[in-house]
């Protein structure tokens, strides 16, 4: 009889477990990301006063808000380009990032992420990026990368 207790508290902890813990670990899928260019920015012939627009839309299909930041990997910038490009990040109408380029790699950077956003669970976003070339770079930056 002892061992008929000690089997029926083995499946009742069993049980126990399962009930507490068997759902807990959900399968969460991946969030869709859809860039409008791939790389985002590649502009061969980008001129003082030019001006790119891109986007990246983000779905969430998990049951659980889901963190959006953008990390900036394979910076170069050794002739200073990038402080002489506007850079904004905009959700809608909110403006999420305003500065030059070169200031968005010193908050991107790796390992720095630029976090953004809180999606809800089943929601999607797009997130918008305006590059504006600076008018008054003049040719100092023909060539630049």
């Amino acid at each position: 009889m002892n061992q008929f207790i000690k089997n029926r508290i083995s499946v009742l902890v069993a049980a126990i477990t399962v009930g507490l813990f068997g759902f807990t670990s959900i399968a969460l899928a991946n969030p869709t990301v859809v860039f409008e260019y791939n790389p985002l920015f590649s502009e061969a012939n980008f001129m003082p006063g030019d001006t790119v627009k891109r986007y990246i839309q983000v779905s969430n299909p998990d049951p659980v808000a889901l963190q959006i930041a953008l990390q900036s990997r394979n910076i170069s910038d050794l002739d200073g380009l990038g402080s002489q490009i506007e850079f904004m990040v905009k959700k809608g109408t909110t403006v999420l990032f305003e500065g030059t380029l070169a200031d968005f790699f010193a908050v991107s950077g790796d390992p720095e992420l630029f976090e953004m956003d809180n999606l809800a669970p089943g929601q999607s976003v797009q997130y918008d990026f305006q590059a504006t070339f600076m008018p008054e770079a003049g040719n100092d930056y023909q060539n630049g990368t």
